[in-house]
């Protein structure tokens, strides 16, 4: 799997370059991004894809000195159930 960057949001491509799925955010202020949505495309779904999404954007994030603040509903879900992972960078 390969992570595109776009304006902000982040797009998983397979091999084959088909759009897996995508994570957008906004940015507020300098240090936060608020995750404010994922989405995987219906042949992808069940193979974790939201999951890699997820920790893809928040490895972009402690690489680039951001918080992190998932008000989409999978995010989040993933950010709490996974909480050691992610506690340095949740806002």
């Amino acid at each position: 799997m390969e992570f595109l960057e776009e304006k902000n949001r982040f797009i998983a491509m397979n091999d084959a370059q088909e759009v897996m799925g995508e994570i957008t955010y906004s940015p507020a202020g300098e240090h936060l991004w608020i995750i404010d949505h994922t989405q995987v495309n219906d042949q992808f779904r069940g193979q974790k894809v939201g999951n890699q999404l997820v920790e893809h954007l928040a490895s972009e994030a402690r690489n680039r000195k951001k918080k992190i603040l998932p008000l989409c509903p999978f995010a989040k879900k993933i950010t709490e159930n996974d909480f050691e992972n992610y506690q340095d960078i949740l806002h």
